[in-house]
């Protein structure tokens, strides 16, 4: 009867954080209300008065999409300094764009060993440099 109770008390915890988790990634993008950015001049050090922020909604959403759509890249790095520090809620990333702006990489600050490349960012590319005009 005890064993009975216990499993049927986990079943329910286990279903109702399953829920939880499943609601938060459903609307994960929409939460983000502005993201801020910052043009670096190297790792340690940021472009004085360069910080901004990203608040328009369909802006915020381009950028939240491509990050989420970024790929792992295989391998530890060795990177240049980075074009910019961009802030999506309590995660930190460095931004670096290609010469033509239609691809990009990007690194968590926090895991400076692993890169992810996105494609398409020629919008994003236009955003960013936008606000810094």
């Amino acid at each position: 009867m005890k064993k009975t109770l216990f499993l049927t008390v986990i079943g329910v915890v286990f279903l109702v954080l399953t829920a939880c988790s499943n609601g938060d990634r459903q609307d994960g993008n929409s939460k983000v209300k502005s993201i801020t950015i910052q043009e670096m001049i190297s790792f340690k050090e940021t472009k004085r008065n360069s910080k901004k922020k990203i608040s328009n909604v369909d802006d915020v959403k381009k950028v939240v999409d491509a990050f989420s759509n970024a790929f792992q890249e295989p391998g530890i790095v060795d990177m240049d300094d980075p074009e910019f520090k961009v802030k999506i809620e309590r995660e930190r990333y460095y931004l670096w764009f290609s010469d033509d702006g239609r691809s990009a990489t990007i690194m968590n600050v926090d895991d400076t060993n692993t890169v992810y490349s996105m494609s398409s960012t020629e919008g994003i590319h236009k955003i960013f440099h936008a606000k810094l005009e």
